[in-house]
């Protein structure tokens, strides 16, 4: 089950794959990470008194950026296994159900996380330069590494399930950017009339 996972987890970056598979992972990935960049560079030289905006609100403010990330991957990592019903994987010992669905649940999980900290993290790296509060700036930042890995969990899980019932990946894609569209028009309907 590791080795799917370390497979699964590269995969979703197009690592070890053709530089096609490489382009739209590592463009989404550029996306979310540069307005965090600017964000720290800004701070960084002018030094702020404050990062603008926080944490939570950069993920939440790009999380079409994720949706489409994990569109995108979760039918790239079971698809072909599904449709063909082979792994391009060789095991030393017969894999377990469970196993294969753990370790394809885990790497999408973990390849979604990091997208999402990887731009939190170059924010407190810039905080850090700009001499911002460390008791202000370190809780903020695991509080939204945590809510990172839990929104992580979620879509991962909701892009898989989707993604094994449409063994073809053009309308995996479509169907799970549909489901996360409603999905958030829902949430925020229901953040509305909460507020």
């Amino acid at each position: 089950p590791r080795a799917l996972f370390v497979e699964s987890a590269k995969g979703a970056y197009g690592l070890g794959r053709s530089t096609r598979s490489k382009v739209m992972p590592l463009l989404l990935l550029a996306a979310i990470c540069l307005p965090a960049l600017i964000i720290a560079v800004i701070a960084a030289v002018t030094a702020a008194d404050k990062l603008p905006g926080n944490y939570t609100a950069y993920v939440l403010n790009l999380q079409l950026v994720v949706m489409v990330y994990v569109a995108g991957q979760a039918p790239a990592g079971v698809s072909r296994d599904l449709r063909f019903r082979v792994m391009s994987l060789y095991l030393s010992r017969p894999l377990e159900r469970i196993d294969y669905v753990v370790a394809k649940y885990a790497a999408l999980t973990a390849a979604t996380f990091t997208l999402m900290a990887l731009p939190l993290t170059i924010l407190f790296v810039g905080a850090r330069l700009a001499k911002l509060p460390v008791g202000e700036q370190v809780p903020d930042y695991l509080r939204s590494l945590g809510g990172a890995f839990l929104t992580a969990l979620v879509l991962a899980g909701i892009g898989l399930v989707i993604a094994a019932v449409t063994p073809r990946r053009g309308l995996g894609v479509a169907a799970i950017i549909a489901v996360l569209a409603v999905l958030a028009g829902v949430q925020g309907a229901v953040q509305g009339i909460a507020d």
